[in-house]
């Protein structure tokens, strides 16, 4: 889905996505990571489509998990998720809010 004008006015008839996932995790999306800037004045919402996994997938990418911690806990089977603000990040390795984890 693809818009075309200034990204504040497109901005103004969107709002923030949720995802909900097990266990009550949940994921909020900021609009300014919903739209990607395709050229030409054409803003498109960044997520696709994909039938690479013969199911109906949508694909979630690094554009949606900036400033979003994404830990994988592999020995027990776990994804967690929590907040991050990666300017700091970079200049101070000691600030995190990762909470949400997913079984």
């Amino acid at each position: 889905m693809c818009f075309d004008g200034n990204v504040m006015d497109i901005g103004r008839f969107l709002s923030n996505m949720m995802f909900d996932y097990h266990k009550g995790v949940e994921i909020v999306i900021q609009t300014k990571q919903m739209l990607a800037d395709v050229g030409h004045g054409a803003l498109c919402l960044a997520i696709g489509g994909s039938n690479m996994l013969d199911a109906s997938s949508s694909i979630i990418g690094n554009f949606h998990q900036q400033n979003l911690w994404v830990e994988f806990d592999l020995a027990n089977l776990r994804v967690g998720f929590g907040k991050a603000d990666c300017i700091r990040i970079s200049t101070d390795s000691s600030r995190s809010e990762v909470g949400n984890i997913i079984r």
